[in-house]
């Protein structure tokens, strides 16, 4: 009986894996990435308005687009995991964390308290009225999509529906493939 409570024990550790299902989500690898209209939440720019693709320029950035009402403590430590991990990679790159389908002045106040309570150095939040940005490509399924890109071009996508901390290094992965 053991045995069996084992087997079936390391076969949900397996597929629990798989069970983060990853969705076709973002923009197309080797495309440019097309605008962002967004209100800056947290950051020196705080309240401002602005495409945050022409913001950064050319600067390695992880957009990381949030399904605003699907974010959870697993998302939450998504984010810090990778946070964490950027800023050991190199000072040129940083993370925008792009919340989709609130309103932006209420996803803004969310997202100050939420950088507040995980203090993200490495990372702005951002707020995109309406729930998929133009020509991004996201998923409906997708809670998290994350878009590694260098010189405003995607090199790496990542759609998740349903994400947590584990998921952070294959997205370092393609992060560490451009930073080399």
């Amino acid at each position: 009986m053991s045995r069996l409570c084992l087997a079936i024990a390391a076969l949900l550790l397996i597929t629990s894996r798989t069970a983060v299902a990853d969705v076709d989500s973002g923009p197309m690898v080797d495309k440019a990435i097309p605008p962002l209209p967004v209100k800056i939440a947290t950051g020196d720019q705080s309240g401002e308005s602005k495409n945050i693709v022409e913001h950064r320029g050319a600067r390695p950035t992880v957009y990381v687009l949030v399904e605003g009402e699907r974010f959870d403590r697993p998302a939450g430590r998504f984010l810090s995991e990778l946070d964490k991990t950027i800023g050991q990679i190199g000072a040129d790159w940083h993370v925008v964390a792009v919340w989709l389908g609130e309103q932006p002045d209420a996803a803004v106040e969310r997202m100050q308290r939420i950088q507040m309570s995980l203090k993200l150095p490495n990372t702005t939040f951002v707020s995109h009225d309406g729930r998929f940005p133009n020509d991004w490509s996201i998923h409906d399924r997708a809670s998290l999509t994350a878009v590694v890109v260098v010189n405003q071009t995607t090199r790496a996508r990542f759609g998740y529906d349903s994400v947590n901390e584990t998921c952070v290094p294959e997205v370092v992965k393609a992060v560490r493939a451009q930073a080399d």
